[in-house]
């Protein structure tokens, strides 16, 4: 690796076990540029620099190789994927297959709880210091409205999806008006959720997902 990793990721570590630790850390690092891609992460030397076993790093690595942010190769170990548009476009494809009907089933199923925890999520967001915390957030912000459609089966597959996306998110996000018109989006999702308009919500959500993939003309949006 050709910077040392700390933990001063901008993440609370309260309550978290040692694997989730490094497991941010490591998305963190990956998201801000720290980790480029095709850097190579070797086992031993991600604990040293984290001051932990090889256990929690071989069991987070394992997780950000589900997310799509580590490539496992049987030769090389893991070493932190590219950004290549031919998955960009495989990645959309499917998330507006998926997550617009997750999202939909899930407006008419908020509660007033799912909006609670949602809300001081898009509150962060606004305020997000860097791209890479953003994209956490953008990515917590979207499994927490889709947790009220009470369908898991869907919900694992669009959470794949949107994980496996956060590098396109990360890279979209350097641009501010990428990140003022989700924003926006995410402002107009919070209102249809609680109006539980899933029509309002399926249209937006159709070119809320394409974000990544060029920036849209920003309209105004009533409200």
């Amino acid at each position: 690796m050709s910077s040392r990793l700390d933990l001063e990721v901008g993440l609370s570590t309260d309550r978290r076990t040692a694997h989730e630790i490094v497991r941010e850390t490591l998305r963190y690092a990956i998201l801000r540029g720290q980790l480029a891609g095709g850097t190579r992460l070797v086992l031993a030397d991600v604990a040293a620099d984290l001051g932990m076993s090889v256990t929690p790093v071989r069991e987070a690595m394992r997780d950000l190789a589900t997310e799509g942010l580590v490539h496992l190769d049987p030769h090389r170990g893991a070493v932190v994927s590219s950004v290549g548009s031919d998955q960009l476009e495989e990645i959309v494809a499917l998330r507006l297959l998926l997550e617009v009907d997750l999202a939909q089933h899930a407006a008419r199923s908020a509660t007033g709880e799912v909006l609670i925890a949602a809300r001081p999520l898009y509150d962060e967001m606004l305020n997000a210091p860097d791209p890479a915390t953003w994209a956490t957030l953008n990515r917590d912000f979207h499994l927490t409205l889709y947790s009220a459609a009470a369908r898991p089966r869907e919900f694992e597959m669009v959470r794949s999806l949107v994980d496996a996306s956060m590098l396109f998110v990360d890279v979209a996000q350097h641009e501010r008006a990428n990140r003022e018109l989700a924003n926006d989006d995410h402002r107009r999702l919070l209102e249809l959720f609680a109006e539980r308009d899933d029509i309002g919500v399926g249209e937006l959500m159709r070119e809320h997902v394409t974000i990544p993939l060029s920036v849209r003309t920003k309209t105004t949006t009533p409200g």
